[in-house]
């Protein structure tokens, strides 16, 4: 493996599979609620069980060598972990409050690029932390072991006297690590009860020992009595005192200083804000305070008890003195004293050390390290440093180490002056994303001058004090000495101060933004405790109503959130979000509120009375007013264009974006129509059912089981003669009145957890099909409350692959229903959604009209003409473009495939799709619903001169050059795939958005073909009926032989039926189905001379195993369509061994008949004589006369039937110029007729 497929690898991937980006991963993003669990008691029990633990218990020994008593480092340590604990409150606020860690906040302060330093130095300490933390770790497991096998101590030492340790050291410090590699592995919103065991016992373990130890040495000791005999150091006294006990203080904060900076690591976990305000901040401070004071009485107690053993300020080295020197029934209780210990060491260096260096490192290089990978990054650095040489001979190091307040205070005191002083708690989340100038952070090319000068000055002061407390040999005098005394309290103040008045006077843009939408889906219903999981419901009794969430729900992205009952919120922010709701006055209530503009638009759907509007029900029709609601609509059968009457000039790109094409009365085409896709299936199933009886049996008994056994009255699909039936009309059940939260959660049809593993299936492999919906603007909790609507849609959509596809019948059914409901209620870009989603995948019924009643719903019901209301928001204008995009897209794709005339006109917007998914906020989704978009204007703008003649019935113009219009249309559809590959690519690498390329890409292969096929379907059958000559038969042959061949390949090779294609939208399923069915009547009798025929039945095959493979049971659209496949070709089969039997006229004669079952495509095919006519020889070459002159001979099986090979003899190989150039305009040539 190279380089490149290394770092491939080493890529992550989100949770579509998709490389993430260099600034954002699924770590270091704003925590979801799903996994913040920390509780209170959490809090309070993690910060308890880690305030225990050796570096804590040993805080009195550097006191006491200040010249301080115990007393004196008693009241040092109150004061200094007091301090601790209010440092601890202000920095996890920032992670409680907004769900990040610490290096995404120092985003805000130090810039997106410039907050790599602050970031860095916290990995540096993280590592050496480790390192520190493991070797402590190893002493408890030491008396661990040696609690149960004193022999333990006794073991030989194999290592060479350099080493700073022996064998029995390394073995406990190699366990240790085992245990911390173990603990890594752990998600941290995992640690409630783990926190909650060790807080307990290493409580239970330090009270006994306290009294233990206190009793022993009959009170608090020798050290409370004569501390400098004990401590070796001459008491401070005068102004030394003093400085000494200003010293002690900051030698107490700064031992947490690493932990301070980073609270918001933790705070972020809080399950509910405010959860880690308090518990933290008394739990960090009071179980730190509590070790210390513990620390300082059992070394006092210690060295009175054994004179000889000094003072001893580690606890478990104070359990080995008590083995050894106490009565052998003292081991069981040094071991299970020491238990607690270990436990409590391994915690924080898991915590502390690993997780925290992981979070950081996370945050260094998001692209490639994660939080495990970060952690054993630091775990294996910690290693590598060598802790025993660090705890033994490295005293300089140590010293600079614990002298690195001077660069944490400045940073601590920059981060929460930049977040309560200047921008007031209030933070763009996206913007703490966005690598460009875009975002809010940016400043200076990605640094934040301010906050650069501001952090030199602040510790500047501190550096003479520094080098002399790592070198004393330099000097710089006292008063620089005692700065450094003062280096964390003055260093967080001062460079707060600082900063606060450099942004005074050079202030920051926008300041106070704040997010007005949810994109990353962290404030859900965990933050709303009086709302009941999404159903919205209020929970029963007073138990939430009066608690207020003000002050913790950032203002901006729902004020109204801040409310005290949920029934209020509702009444302010009605379910509809944009609706309009109807008054007396000019503008709306609601739009009046939200500084919305209010549109008022004519209905379509018939003339209510206002009481009906308000009351939400529809008023009766009555004879003088006909029924034209859209569930009742009925679309004439007529045969016409596929364009209507307007639309048969030239496309009119001075057509106003907001006009809308009126199609009522406009000529429609039949449903089977032969020279589109439907309408060839819908022939061919029309012919399968007639034959079913007396030419066809199932190939499989479960075929005749299934509930699509062929012959069945009750049967689905595409081979029924009543699927394609014309008039069918679609009633569903409408409840008017039904308000509030969707239907599938109040009546219990899916639990809230279900919610979330559907919505999370289908952003995984659904929306990717189509790019319709955005996951940040529509997770469960928020979407279901702007649109059951839409939020039922997607459950059931989803549900058709969820567990066997259990719940899809019920829930589609509520999907139906609230189609209809929310017609009738609101009007929003999220009902369109819905019905899009619905037209896309649609459900298996009796009839084509019914299974596609919501693509007449979606298409002309007039929210989709009101995306225009403008909006003051960036990410909901381009949802609402993105969702109109769909609809053009939707409507031209089912226009292409039943010949029926669009509806959705074609605005500014979609005329400029080259520029529209370059605007922020757009995926790579967005470039390919961009590309498909194109690639139909430029089909329609085909069929625009196909359907040209006014003198017909159809349109349809006889006098055509059709080598030429096609030709046009395929030199333009080359271009058309060579620029949107491109794109594509490109806005991958440079959007680092690999997403899901490779599909999109063959996606494009297989739609280009499919819709290249239509218009060559077209000349085939035009040429038949024409006098063509032999040339263009065989040219139209081989080009839809080809295209229909690349279809099949290119879903077969590229689209894998279990990942990709099982998932695809139901119009990839009708292009795979008709190009299976177009190549079975390329090898008719009419063309089999040109074609293999076992290649073109094995290709057909595929097909239809692909269907099959692609199906989750035998209701699904793409099993249906395998069926019908594999009939159809039973049918070929059956029909081709009738005409093998010896009959008494000739085979060659053109009056005989071709077989039921094999003229699907041409209406008047070609005589079997015109073989002949060619001179096939019998090794099946044709000789050919050109255009040009001349006679060309070629093997059509053998050989590559090219275009340019068709050109030269056609005599349009000098036609045309670089497809790419005709991409420019939307001309044709001069010598279509």
């Amino acid at each position: 493996m190279g380089v490149s497929g290394f770092i491939e690898k080493a890529t992550l991937k989100d949770e579509v599979g998709k490389p993430v980006s260099a600034w954002y991963n699924e770590d270091i993003r704003p925590l979801p609620p799903h996994r913040r669990t920390w509780t209170g008691l959490t809090y309070f029990s993690y910060q308890s069980s880690v305030g225990i633990i050796i570096v804590c218990w040993s805080t009195g020994a550097s006191l006491l060598g200040f010249g301080l008593n115990a007393w004196q480092a008693i009241l040092d340590v109150i004061i200094g972990y007091t301090c601790v604990g209010l440092l601890t409150m202000l920095g996890s606020q920032i992670g409680g409050k907004w769900h990040i860690g610490f290096p995404v906040a120092n985003r805000f302060s130090w810039g997106m690029r410039a907050n790599v330093f602050p970031v860095f130095n916290r990995v540096v300490l993280n590592c050496t932390w480790f390192a520190t933390e493991s070797w402590l770790g190893s002493m408890c497991v030491k008396t661990t072991i040696g609690a149960l096998w004193p022999s333990f101590y006794d073991m030989k030492n194999t290592l060479p006297a350099s080493v700073p340790m022996e064998t029995n050291d390394f073995v406990a410090w190699f366990i240790f690590c085992l245990f911390v590699a173990a603990g890594a592995w752990v998600k941290p919103e995992v640690f409630h009860w783990p926190s909650i065991i060790v807080a307990c016992s290493t409580l239970v373990t330090s009270l006994a020992m306290l009294g233990w130890f206190v009793s022993k040495a009959g009170g608090s000791g020798a050290l409370f009595r004569n501390t400098e005999a004990l401590a070796g150091v001459a008491p401070a006294s005068g102004s030394q005192f003093g400085w000494m006990f200003v010293r002690g203080i900051t030698t107490v904060i700064a031992s947490q200083s690493t932990g301070i900076l980073g609270f918001a690591d933790w705070g972020r976990y809080a399950k509910y804000p405010g959860a880690q305000r308090w518990p933290q901040g008394l739990g960090m401070g009071l179980a730190d305070m509590y070790t210390a004071i513990v620390g300082i009485i059992c070394a006092s107690c210690c060295a009175t008890i054994y004179p000889d053993a000094g003072l001893v300020w580690n606890p478990a080295l104070l359990l080995t003195e008590v083995q050894q020197r106490e009565a052998p029934a003292a081991r069981a209780a040094v071991f299970f004293a020491s238990v607690p210990i270990l436990l409590s060491q391994i915690l924080i260096t898991v915590t502390g050390s690993c997780v925290a260096g992981g979070i950081d490192m996370s945050g260094l290089c998001p692209k490639f390290i994660n939080l495990k990978r970060g952690a054993y990054i630091v775990l294996c650095i910690g290693i590598l440093m060598q802790p025993w040489q660090l705890a033994n001979t490295s005293n300089k190091f140590i010293s600079v180490m614990g002298s690195y307040a001077i660069f944490l205070a400045p940073l601590t005191g920059l981060l929460h002056c930049e977040y309560y002083l200047v921008r007031k708690q209030a933070l763009s989340l996206s913007d703490l994303y966005k690598p460009n100038a875009s975002s809010s952070y940016w400043y200076f090319h990605g640094v934040n001058p301010r906050t650069l000068v501001s952090f030199v000055i602040g510790f500047s002061f501190f550096l003479p004090g520094f080098v002399h407390s790592v070198t004393p040999s330099i000097v710089f005098g006292e008063n620089w000495n005692r700065l450094f005394y003062m280096c964390y309290p003055l260093g967080y103040f001062g460079t707060g101060i600082i900063h606060y008045v450099i942004n005074y006077f050079f202030p920051v843009p926008e300041l106070g933004k704040v997010d007005d939408v949810d994109y990353f889906g962290t404030f859900g219903d965990s933050q709303l405790p009086f709302v009941d999981s999404l159903t919205g419901v209020a929970p029963s009794g007073d138990a939430y109503a009066t608690e207020s969430q003000e002050g913790d729900m950032p203002k901006g992205l729902n004020n109204a959130l801040s409310s005290k009952h949920w029934d209020d919120w509702i009444a302010d922010v009605p379910q509809g979000k944009i609706k309009c709701v109807v008054d007396d006055s000019d503008i709306c209530r609601h739009c009046r509120i939200h500084n919305f503009s209010c549109v008022r638009l004519k209905s379509q759907r018939g003339k209510w009375s206002r009481a009906a509007k308000r009351s939400g029900h529809v008023s009766e029709p009555t004879e003088s007013t006909p029924s034209t609601n859209t569930q009742q609509e009925i679309i004439a059968p007529q045969s016409a264009s596929p364009t209507s009457s307007k639309s048969l000039q030239p496309h009119a790109d001075a057509v106003p974006p907001n006009d809308v094409v009126d199609v009522e009365g406009a000529l429609h085409f039949k449903v089977d129509n032969a020279l589109f896709p439907l309408g060839v299936l819908a022939q061919a199933s029309r012919q399968i059912q007639d034959n079913s009886d007396s030419a066809i049996q199932p190939e499989s008994p479960s075929d005749q089981s299934s509930p699509a056994a062929w012959g069945s009255s009750r049967m689905l699909g595409v081979a029924n003669t009543a699927y394609f039936r014309e008039d069918i009309r679609h009633q569903l059940a409408v409840d008017p009145a039904a308000k509030g939260a969707a239907s599938i959660l109040t009546e219990g049809i899916i639990t809230t957890a279900q919610a979330h593993e559907l919505f999370d299936l289908f952003f995984t492999r659904l929306n990717p099909q189509i790019g319709l919906l955005s996951k940040a603007m529509n997770n469960p909790q928020l979407c279901n409350s702007r649109s059951p609507f839409l939020f039922t849609a997607v459950c059931a959509i989803a549900a058709r692959y969820y567990q066997s596809g259990i719940l899809y019948n019920s829930v589609i059914q509520h999907a139906r229903r609230a189609g209809m409901e929310a017609m009738l209620s609101s009007k929003s870009t999220a009902t369109v959604q819905g019905f899009i989603l619905l037209a896309t995948w649609s459900q298996p019924s009796a009839s084509y009209e019914t299974d596609n009643a919501y693509l007449k719903t979606v298409l002309r019901y007039p929210d989709n003409m009101d995306l225009n209301i403008k909006e003051m928001y960036i990410q909901e204008l381009l949802a609402r473009e993105r969702t109109w995009m769909c609809c053009f897209v939707l409507d031209r794709s089912m226009s292409a495939q039943t010949g029926k005339p669009p509806q959705v006109p074609e605005t500014f917007g979609v005329r400029d799709v080259d520029h529209w998914y370059h605007q922020p906020g757009c995926t790579l989704s967005d470039v390919f619903i961009s590309a498909t978009a194109q690639l139909l204007r430029h089909l329609y703008r085909c069929f625009d001169v196909l359907y040209s003649n006014n003198d017909t019935f159809t349109g349809m113009s006889t006098s055509l050059n059709y080598q030429v219009v096609v030709r046009d249309l395929n030199w333009r559809l080359d271009g058309w795939s060579q620029i949107w590959e491109r794109n594509l690519r490109n806005f991958s690498r440079d959007h680092q958005d690999q997403g899901a390329l490779d599909m999109y890409l063959s996606y494009l292969r297989l739609l280009k073909a499919f819709y290249n096929l239509i218009p060559l379907s077209f000349g085939l059958h035009h040429c038949t009926i024409d006098g063509y000559n032999k040339v263009d038969q065989i040219s139209f042959v081989t080009r839809c032989y080809d295209c229909a061949v690349t279809a099949v390949k290119v879903t077969k090779e590229e689209l894998p039926a279990s990942s990709v294609f099982k998932f695809t939208t139901d119009q990839h399923v009708v292009a795979i189905t008709y190009s299976a069915c177009f190549l079975l009547k390329l090898i008719g009798p009419e063309f089999r001379h040109l074609f293999d025929e076992d290649q073109v039945i094995g290709l057909v095959e595929d097909a239809a195993n692909l269907l099959r493979d692609a199906s989750d049971d035998e209701n699904h659209i793409p099993y249906l369509y395998s069926i019908f496949i594999r009939k159809h070709l039973a049918l070929h089969r059956s029909a081709r061994m009738r005409s093998a039997k010896p009959t008494s006229s000739s085979s060659s004669s053109s009056s005989s008949k071709t077989p039921d079952g094999v003229n699907l495509m041409i209406a008047n095919p070609i005589q079997d004589t015109w073989a002949n006519d060619l001179n096939v020889a019998s090794d099946g070459s044709i000789n050919l006369v050109s255009a040009m002159g001349g006679t060309e001979t070629f093997r059509p099986v053998q050989e590559q039937m090219s275009f340019d090979w068709f050109d030269s003899v056609l005599g349009l190989q000098n036609q045309y110029q670089d497809p790419l150039s005709l991409q420019q305009g939307f001309g044709w040539p001069d010598q279509l007729s």
